[in-house]
Order: C-alpha cells, then structure tokens, then sequence
C-alpha cells in the first residue's frame, strides 16, 4: 500500500510546458496535516498479513530533493513515529534527474528508510527535453540513475509518449534508453494538455497537435510490451483520474481507463503474432480459453479485440465468426496468467497453444 502525499509544484525550478500538478496530482498535503492523513489512510487499510510488505508513504507531485533541506525533513519527521511504531515501512520520493545528492540520499535511506526514487526523464531526445523547458539533459539521467544505483535505492523512471518535437524514431530512442540504464519499474503516460500550460498556448496557436486516443494507444502498448518483455515491470499506465483533471483537460488522449485499454491492445498483438504462425486456412473453430482475470483485456472493450482478429483474418465460416471465448466459466488451467488457444481442423485431435502474460 502507498500513502501518497502530493507537494504540487514543491521545489520545481522550473515550469515545464506541460505541467499542472495541482491538476494532474492530487489534493496538496500541508506538513502540518501529513501525520492525520497518514493515520486516515492506515485506519481504513486492510490488516497486514504476516510477511506482507509495511505501506509506504510517498511525496509524488514535487522535485522533492530541490525543497529546502529544512522543509524535507519537517515532512518526513512526520513519517518518523510511524516508522519507528512499525505502522510504515519506509518512504519514497519523485524528483528531477539533476537534483540527485548522492550524500543526502544516503542520509535520507538511513534515518527515513527512503526506499525508492521516481525520477522524471519524460524523453530521452534533448531537442524534446527542451522543447518541453525540462532544463535537463538525457546525461542528466543517465548519471541519476548511476547514484541511485550506488546506494542500492529502488529507481523507478517516468516517461512521457506524444511530446512536442517528436520524431518517427523516439518510441525506439527511448526503449533504448530505458533498457540500456534498467530502473526498476517504468511509469508511462500519454501526454495531456492541461489549460493554463504553456502547452495549451501551442496548441492554440497551432503549434503542437497531441496525439489522439488510438495512436496513444497503439504507441504505448508496443513500448509497455517491448519493457515488461525484457524484464521492466511498467507499474502504471496513464495518468489517475481525478475531478479536477476533467474539468482542466483542454486536449489529448485522455481516457479514465487507458491502462485498461493498452493492456487490451497489448493481448490484441499478441494473439495476432500467434495466428500468423497458424494454418487459419484450414481450421474450423478457433477458441481462446482465457482465465477469469484476464477477459475483459484478451476480449477488449464490447469484444472488440475478438471482432478485430475475425475481421482482419477473414475468420468466418458459413457467415459465423470463427473465433470463440471461453472466460469466467473456464477453469480447466491452474494458472491465472495463461491463456489456451485451441484449433479445430477437420481431421485430427485440436492443437493447442498457450499464450502467457507478462
């Protein structure tokens, strides 16, 4: 469990073109009010099973290691009593790549038991870094990350899809990046226009158009599918939807539930790679076995993964779509991460093949 608390804008020296934190973020937590909202959310968490990691509180929304020294310690010496009562584990902090003191991080890991560091890279092409204003350079990174690495911190990277001076080949630049430094998770999030931006002057004026819904979809779930292939888990997916973001979204391919549809996407693909392989031609049935947790990603939002895969292979036969689901009332497999596709042809037993998710 994490324990979230939002410093909007806390520490930033900059303002990037992009950024509405008390937008996209959450509702601020002054430090006098840290130690009640801890206890809020510690009394309505579940009880801790034995062995189960403690929650952590996290101070997201800010260049944390850029507040004052003073005021970085006044909110984790709220923390503290929980930590040292065993109600916490330990915190984690969000920053910038140039604002990484290796001798403060250390100071922080051993009195506050600072875990994990989310550091926002955004991009890895420095035309858009500073295009965007980020004030960072990609060396920048690449040197954050190496000290955190020094210190054994858990590092997680944040990246950004559909920016300003875009390139046909940054979703390969910055797959190559991340790979080449491997945090320990990644976040990723199309790129939202917010009023009140710099960027929603841009695209006033006609001068940067976002992406829209399907190719931020799209986009996305290659580059989730090529991390998580290589062993980078991607532990968020978009932007969380709050009250306030509905109300100051101006453009881009905002969807409450666009985690949801990338992983949709990404089985789409997936079993698309597979029935290449197959002999379509011939068959009769096509089932798709998929275990409970996993139907609405495998089937889509109103099946349309599966009306997509009929359509695109011309699977139908006597005017009936040929490719069947077996979903909650299938539980022929022990495993909850396995999908089965079963082939009918006309003579012989079906051939079967299994499809794990990441």
């Amino acid at each position: 469990m994490i324990i979230s608390v939002f410093i909007p804008h806390g520490g930033c020296p900059v303002r990037c073109s992009f950024c509405d934190q008390k937008t996209s973020g959450g509702v601020a937590v002054a430090p006098a009010a840290i130690t009640k909202h801890i206890a809020a959310h510690l009394a309505t968490a579940e009880k801790q099973t034995l062995g189960s990691p403690l929650p952590e509180v996290a101070f997201y929304g800010a260049t944390f290691t850029a507040l004052s020294t003073t005021l970085q310690t006044t909110y984790l010496d709220a923390v503290l009593p929980f930590i040292e009562k065993g109600e916490v584990g330990g915190v984690r902090i969000s920053t910038r790549p140039d604002a990484i003191d290796s001798a403060w991080l250390l100071f922080l890991k051993q009195r506050y038991r600072l875990s994990t560091v989310e550091i926002g890279a955004q991009s890895f092409n420095p035309i858009v870094l500073q295009r965007m204003g980020r004030g960072h350079s990609v060396t920048d990174v690449e040197e954050a990350i190496k000290k955190l690495k020094d210190i054994s911190l858990t590092i997680g990277l944040h990246l950004l899809v559909g920016c300003p001076s875009e390139g046909p080949t940054d979703d390969q630049l910055n797959l190559d990046g991340v790979l080449k430094l491997r945090p320990d998770f990644v976040r990723i999030h199309p790129l939202l226009v917010f009023k009140k931006t710099a960027l929603a002057d841009d695209v006033m004026n006609q001068n940067f158009v976002p992406l829209d819904l399907e190719s931020a979809i799209e986009r996305t779930a290659r580059l989730v599918a090529a991390l998580e292939a290589a062993h980078i888990p991607v532990f968020r997916i978009g932007l969380q939807p709050n009250e306030v973001m509905k109300d100051e979204l101006m453009a881009g391919p905002y969807h409450p539930a666009f985690g949801e549809l990338v992983r949709s996407r990404i089985w789409r693909h997936r079993l698309a790679d597979q029935l290449k392989q197959e002999r379509i031609r011939e068959a009769l049935e096509i089932t798709l076995e998929i275990p409970p947790r996993l139907v609405s990603q495998v089937r889509g939002q109103k099946n349309c993964n599966i009306q997509w895969l009929n359509n695109n292979f011309q699977l139908t036969l006597g005017g009936q779509y040929m490719i069947k689901t077996l979903g909650h009332e299938y539980h022929q497999s022990n495993s909850t991460d396995v999908l089965q596709m079963r082939i009918r042809y006309p003579a012989g037993p079906s051939e079967c093949r299994q499809i794990h998710a990441f």
